[in-house]
């Protein structure tokens, strides 16, 4: 399936006269992007959208942890819309608005997101600590 959507999209881009030289994945892109240079102790890219997040994990220049969890943004903003029992537009509105904030709208938002907010921050920590446990050196 992977090969049919890279193949379709080379497709498309060569029909338009793009001689298409390169192809990458997103987080690819992403990461050759925003990594700056060598740095021995391992840097980070969390790539949010709306179905899942991406982490990228680097050691110096080269990745050496990828991984896709399936919480994006539609989770947090279906838990507040459950939560708060608001409408789909509401819900995005303040959750991109007041977030983690729990001083906004009496910590309504804050409380009706933060256990989806705890389960990726788990997730991103056990990635973190397989990444250490098996690339960077212990003093």
């Amino acid at each position: 399936m992977a090969n049919n959507y890279v193949e379709h999209r080379l497709e498309m881009l060569e029909s338009i006269g793009l001689n298409v030289i390169a192809f990458e994945p997103d987080t690819m892109a992403i990461s050759r992007a925003l990594i700056a240079g060598d740095n021995p102790e391992g840097q980070i890219i969390l790539d949010m959208d709306y179905m899942g997040t991406n982490i990228i994990i680097y050691n110096n220049t080269s990745p050496h942890l990828t991984r896709n969890i399936n919480t994006g943004t539609q989770a947090i903003v279906h838990a507040a819309m459950q939560n708060l029992n608001i409408n789909n537009d509401q819900a995005n509105q303040y959750v991109f608005k007041f977030g983690l904030a729990q001083d906004k709208l009496e910590g309504q938002v804050y409380r009706s997101i933060i256990d989806i907010i705890d389960t990726l921050a788990g997730e991103i920590e056990k990635s973190i600590k397989f990444f250490s446990s098996r690339y960077l050196v212990s003093n």
